[in-house]
């Protein structure tokens, strides 16, 4: 084999440079492939890709060749047969016996005696495979075989980038479709971390999305590598890492050892060793972050960082055009929860502020417990309404609340169901139908509707079970007296695990000693009610005249 150490050089200088410059990649492969027939004085080469499911090896590129051998018939890509699922190159002198020679016939009469194979790895799921056939007997050293993987890996790479293009224009494609025809952003969101992490190939990708005057993170989505010491932090961890408001681009180079990750998972933390974070502003406060890493050290390309800025801020568009879209459907349905929240206080003066009240507890107990913002709301609102379904109740019953005959009582407790009914048909009332519908159901199994048990009940549900009681024991009702806080206090905690789920419990006992004072809302009932009535322009009679139907409805 002719090839000089001494040569070595300017022949990878020479295929390096004709990557960079040549924009037809069939072109490229067989220049790559004349060059190193010509410089390893042999027959020819062929570069060949594996397909799946098929498992044979297609035909890339190839000189030197003739088309009949060339057209001998599919080569497999069984483990046993191809030198594709090794991690060295093979060298084959036995063509008429050794079973890697799938053609003995073939190549004999082709005038082949001995063949290298070079497996590479294009990307996590495309290998391909050099071959060189020579036309007498060749002992290749170490040092040849290095050159050798050395010139193949710009082919390689120039196939590696091809696909990479390609599937980048792909997913741009297939995620700005996304966006205009509609699509969820949390599937949007998820279907941009899944393809960063796949075609930088990563260990993992996160995409939060933060309110940043309050501080809060509103949500998040992950792929790959559920790295908790990242994937579980706080809006001031996420500040501290990557500065989000101030838009640059943020690497951290050692993850592993940089104070500013918390060491939340000593094991995961060791899995990951870069960390590149990008912020996209998105509106009205809402910033996008990305943040991807990375199980080695790794320095991005240009191409790779402007793939991420790219699909980043198209996470940012689809945010934003939803937070447009949802805000504006969002007023509109709360003015829906609040005007039915006027009727149910019109038609319950027994209970006058109680939703209200359940309401303001739910969303101090969500809080404490950690829940999104966007979650925490959700609860809020079905605390305004969890009790609408009164409003198909009799008025004679609403009354005696607390000193109810059986047969009323079996009437009250079709109110959960009927406020489901209400609120179903409702466009984004979809999220509030399974807290209404539960919220009288017993962590044991003893409540209704159903029976449900334990994590059975949704946990918006659970919450509102927990605080409807706390307000009834802290406001007392008919034949009920008020309880002192510590009474109460005390009755939630004899009832956890029974009545409560314990969680709800422990998170609204905090709120009760850490927060004594905001147990009442911030408004009275009374003004908060009033406002409502003022904007809706309705009388509590008009309300309460507009809800008879509901009875016969439901």
């Amino acid at each position: 084999m002719p090839l000089s150490v001494d040569y070595f050089p300017e022949l990878f200088a020479k295929i390096t440079q004709a990557v960079h410059q040549r924009d037809d990649l069939d072109d490229l492969l067989t220049g790559i492939l004349q060059e190193i027939a010509k410089a390893f004085d042999a027959r020819g080469c062929t570069l060949r890709v594996v397909a799946w499911p098929e498992g044979i090896l297609r035909l890339r590129a190839s000189v030197g060749l003739s088309q009949t051998y060339l057209d001998k018939g599919d080569v497999r890509a069984d483990p046993d047969l191809c030198e594709i699922f090794y991690d060295s190159p093979i060298v084959i002198t036995d063509i008429a016996h050794d079973p890697r020679m799938q053609y003995p016939e073939e190549a004999r009469h082709e005038g082949i005696v001995t063949v290298v194979g070079l497996p590479f790895q294009i990307l996590d799921d495309i290998r391909m495979v050099l071959r060189v056939y020579f036309d007498h007997p060749v002992s290749p050293d170490s040092m040849t075989l290095t050159c050798l993987k050395a010139l193949a890996g710009q082919g390689a790479l120039a196939i590696r980038n091809a696909l990479l293009h390609q599937r980048y224009i792909v997913t741009f494609r297939t995620i700005s479709s996304a966006i205009h025809s509609g699509r969820s952003v949390e599937e949007i969101l998820k279907r941009i971390v899944e393809q960063v992490t796949i075609l930088t190939a990563a260990r993992g990708a996160i995409y939060w999305i933060l309110n940043a005057p309050n501080r809060t993170i509103v949500d998040h989505v992950t792929h790959g590598f559920d790295y908790r010491s990242l994937s579980t932090v706080d809006y001031s961890a996420i500040e501290k890492l990557f500065a989000p408001e101030e838009g640059r681009q943020v690497i951290i180079g050692d993850a592993r050892n940089d104070d500013r990750i918390p060491n939340l998972e000593r094991l995961g933390k060791k899995r990951v060793q870069t960390v590149v974070g990008l912020p996209f502003p998105i509106a009205q406060g809402y910033i996008g972050v990305m943040a991807v890493y990375f199980g080695s050290r790794k320095t991005l390309r240009g191409s790779e960082i402007d793939f991420l800025t790219t699909l980043g801020e198209q996470g940012a568009i689809a945010l934003q055009k939803a937070l447009w879209f949802d805000e504006s459907r969002l007023r509109s349905f709360q003015q829906t929860v609040e005007g039915l929240a006027v009727a149910l206080e019109a038609k319950d003066g027994q209970t006058h502020g109680h939703s209200l009240r359940v309401a303001h507890l739910a969303r101090l107990t969500a809080t404490a417990m950690g829940l999104p913002t966007r979650q925490i709301e959700t609860i809020y609102r079905a605390g305004l309404l969890h009790d609408i379904g009164k409003i198909g109740t009799d008025d004679q019953v609403l009354a005696r609340l607390g000193q109810l005959e059986a047969d009323e009582l079996d009437h009250i407790r079709d109110h959960p169901e009927i406020g489901a009914r209400i609120l179903a048909p409702m466009e984004d009332g979809a999220e509030l139908v399974p807290m209404v519908r539960y919220h009288h159901e017993r962590y044991d199994g003893s409540g209704y509707p159903e029976g449900r048990k334990g994590q059975d009940i949704p946990l918006g549900a659970r919450i509102l079970m927990a605080c409807d009681v706390l307000d009834s024991m802290l406001n007392g009702r008919a034949g009920q007296p008020r309880l002192t806080i510590a009474r109460a206090v005390e009755r939630l905690q004899l009832g956890q695990g029974r009545q409560f789920d314990p969680q709800v419990v422990a998170a609204m006992v905090k709120v009760l000693a850490e927060h004594p004072n905001e147990l009442a809302p911030l408004e009275s009932s009374r003004s908060v009610l009033a406002r409502l009535r003022r904007r809706w322009g309705q009388t509590d009679a008009f309300i309460r005249d507009s809800f008879r139907k509901f009875p016969s409805s439901f």
